[in-house]
């Protein structure tokens, strides 16, 4: 895999998490910090809201990873895993969504969310 090859897929991955991010819930400043420490409430999330999440984790997992093979440097070994780690952390969420409230969710979206949460049991 070249570099020009890992930068070019990186620069797609920017413009699709963009376009997530469009889509995603907003939340105000005390909110964020907050889910920091406790976590979100997702149940308060239309379809479209959840889709759009579920689309950035998977962003955020394949930046991550492409992190590692772009520069073999300590500082990139690091920013790819707090990227997968924040992934983690979010697939872990949906995943606890569509346990306790399955009938809130699409199969769409319970498919991926347990496809990725899969990956991180492998």
């Amino acid at each position: 895999v070249s570099h020009e090859d890992i930068e070019a897929t990186m620069e797609y991955l920017r413009i699709a998490k963009s376009v997530a991010n469009k889509r995603r819930k907003q939340q105000g400043t005390l909110r964020t910090v907050s889910s920091w420490i406790l976590g979100r409430d997702m149940t308060s999330f239309s379809a479209d809201e959840l889709q759009a999440e579920l689309i950035h984790t998977e962003c955020v997992l394949m930046k991550g990873l492409l992190t590692f093979l772009q520069d073999e440097n300590f500082v990139s070994f690091m920013k790819g895993g707090l990227k997968i780690r924040s992934c983690y952390r979010s697939y872990r969420e949906c995943y606890e969504l569509i346990q306790q409230h399955p009938d809130m969710c699409d199969p769409e979206f319970a498919a991926g969310v347990k496809y990725g949460h899969g990956t991180f049991n492998l």
